[in-house]
C-alpha cells in the first residue's frame, strides 16, 4: 500500500497480481475481476473502496471507475469518454471519473486543483513505479 494525501491509500495492481486468464465482468473496467470486485466489496465494510483505471497516451486516453461502501456499490462502474486534454467540454475536475469516484469515499479537493492532485495520484506514471514506492525496501546487507 502506498500512502496518499488525506489518510488514504493506493493499492497497485500490477499484472502478476490480476491475471488475465480471469473474465473482465464489470462494464467499462478491462482488468477488474469478479475476484478482485469480490474482494473490495468485502473490504468496503471496514473502509470505503475506488478501483480505477486509466489508459492515456500522448495526453488522449480514458479513465474509468467504480466505488464501494459498506459493501455496496456507489458509484459506476463507468469511463470517460476519449478525451484530448485540450477538449472544452467542460473542466477536467468535472468530468474526471476517477475524480468523481473519489468524492463518494470523502476525498475533497483541499485547495488542489482537484481530487487527483488532492491525493497525489499523479506522483507516478504506472502501477510498476507505484510498487517500487508501496513495497518495503529489501534486507539490508550486513
Amino acid at each position: 500500500m502506498a500512502p496518499l494525501g488525506q489518510g488514504y491509500g493506493f493499492l497497485p495492481l500490477a499484472e502478476v497480481l490480476v491475471g488475465d486468464d480471469e473474465p473482465a465482468p464489470f462494464d467499462h473496467l478491462e482488468r477488474l475481476t469478479a475476484r478482485l470486485g469480490e474482494w473490495a466489496a468485502a473490504k468496503s465494510q471496514l473502509f470505503p473502496v475506488a478501483y480505477v483505471e486509466t489508459d492515456y497516451f500522448g495526453g488522449v486516453g480514458i479513465q474509468a471507475a467504480i466505488a464501494w461502501d459498506r459493501g455496496d456499490v456507489v458509484f459506476g462502474p463507468t469511463q470517460t469518454p476519449e478525451q484530448h486534454p485540450d477538449d472544452a467540454a467542460g473542466s477536467v475536475t468535472d468530468r474526471g471519473v476517477i475524480n468523481r469516484a473519489v468524492r463518494h469515499l470523502g476525498v475533497s479537493r483541499a485547495g488542489f486543483h482537484d481530487e487527483f492532485d488532492a491525493l497525489g495520484l499523479g506522483d507516478h506514471r504506472s502501477n510498476e513505479q507505484w510498487l517500487a514506492v508501496a513495497l518495503p525496501p529489501g534486507p539490508k546487507a550486513l
